[in-house]
């Protein structure tokens, strides 16, 4: 659904400014209340100090790890380029009835941990690594985490000798098959935090102007990937959580490189694919099949959650999206919430544990697309206090009348 006045921070990229202020124009998180966040840090707030403590210490822990390259691996992808990213798909394993173990079989849940040697763990690092760094700059002024960020960025995606090509045509490999694995896209659902990261980076001197257009270039490119390529293209038609997080990657690589017109449309198609999605009761009928049912079923709410987030910032809600029937996000995310706090015995399979940060980061961000505090109380009820990452926790913080979680 479009709203009818679309918000100043729905702008492509740079300030958003405004009578009173000005502010990063973050894509996934709340940039209008940073300045805020930042005094309550200051004051030592319970609701925020401990977030901010986590990332500081993250953020030293970075300035120690080394600054890789996708250029670093030891097997080369089929293109013979070590610039094209290369992983191993997680559940693909040695075929127990052939001498090579080749090609390999899927063992659907069950991740082997050889992939860990391919791109993917020098992907993670430096992911997280920026989006520690550049937070804690933000927040400390201290230019030394601002520095490392950047110059992680652009050894990843800039420096001509090592940046990775925007593709991921060699991700999540299955070998022995001779072929690219489409599925392989989702890895780019780790970028989610990354480019807010980058955002708050372009205060600094250490990240020039011509850093910060480079970097929305790569992933304009990588977005012009997405929709142009025979693997973007097959992603792009997957009913399951495949298909919403490529619609979150696409959305979110289309706001920072500043291609609203492919946003929009993209965000006009959404009401179908979400339609697709649920059944009457709230099932995810494509991800209840999976050996993680449950943690597939709130994966899929994270998409569109994530979706709904970016989409209110161009005017589109897609949180009082239903159909005549009753199908939607809430409903989805309604039906998975006393399975995911143990009220209830899902109906299904759920081979491994469930990463209960995931469950609430998916509620806590939730409560602020529906403005409904409701959705907050599931995070109350998880075991062991468990919370959204400490980025989300500083970066889209709850509104400060709601009842703490601490």
């Amino acid at each position: 659904m479009k709203q009818e006045h679309t918000e100043k921070a729905g702008r492509a990229n740079g300030l958003v400014t405004d009578s009173d202020m000005s502010y990063p124009n973050l894509l996934m998180g709340d940039g209008a209340r940073l300045e805020e966040t930042k005094k309550r840090v200051e004051k030592g707030d319970p609701a925020v100090i401990n977030a901010f403590k986590e990332i500081v210490d993250l953020a030293e822990a970075a300035l120690c790890s080394p600054i890789g390259s996708v250029t670093e691996k030891l097997d080369l992808p089929p293109s013979g380029d070590r610039q094209d990213y290369l992983s191993l798909a997680p559940y693909w394993w040695p075929n127990p009835d052939t001498i090579d173990g080749f090609p390999y079989v899927w063992r659907d849940g069950v991740e082997n941990p050889r992939r860990n040697e391919s791109d993917i763990g020098r992907m993670e690092t430096m992911i997280y690594s920026v989006c520690s760094l550049s937070v804690a700059y933000y927040f400390t002024g201290n230019e030394t985490y601002a520095k490392n960020a950047a110059e992680r960025l652009r050894v990843w995606f800039l420096d001509q000798r090592t940046r990775m090509y925007p593709n991921l045509k060699y991700a999540q490999t299955r070998l022995g098959h001779g072929k690219t694995n489409f599925g392989g896209i989702i890895e780019a659902t780790r970028w989610r935090w990354m480019l807010d990261a980058a955002i708050l980076l372009e205060l600094s001197d250490a990240w020039s102007q011509k850093d910060a257009e480079g970097l929305r270039q790569w992933f304009g490119e990588f977005g012009d990937w997405l929709v142009e390529s025979p693997e973007g293209i097959e992603e792009s038609w997957s009913a399951n959580n495949h298909g919403s997080w490529y619609s979150m990657q696409l959305l979110l690589c289309s706001m920072y490189s500043g291609n609203l017109d492919r946003a929009n449309k993209l965000l006009e198609e959404m009401p179908r694919r979400i339609s697709t999605q649920y059944f009457m009761d709230g099932r995810q009928p494509y991800e209840i099949i999976r050996s993680a049912g449950l943690h597939y079923s709130n994966y899929n709410n994270l998409a569109f959650v994530d979706i709904g987030r970016m989409a209110l910032k161009l005017g589109f809600d897609l949180f009082s999206f239903e159909c005549s029937d009753g199908r939607g996000l809430r409903l989805g995310m309604e039906y998975c919430a006393s399975f995911l706090t143990c009220e209830k015995q899902w109906p299904a399979q759920q081979v491994r544990p469930i990463a209960m940060w995931r469950v609430a980061e998916t509620y806590w961000r939730a409560s602020k697309g529906f403005n409904e505090a409701s959705f907050v109380d599931l995070v109350r009820k998880l075991p062991e206090k468990n919370l959204p990452l400490a980025i989300t926790r500083l970066l889209d913080p709850l509104p400060s009348e709601w009842e703490p979680l601490y």
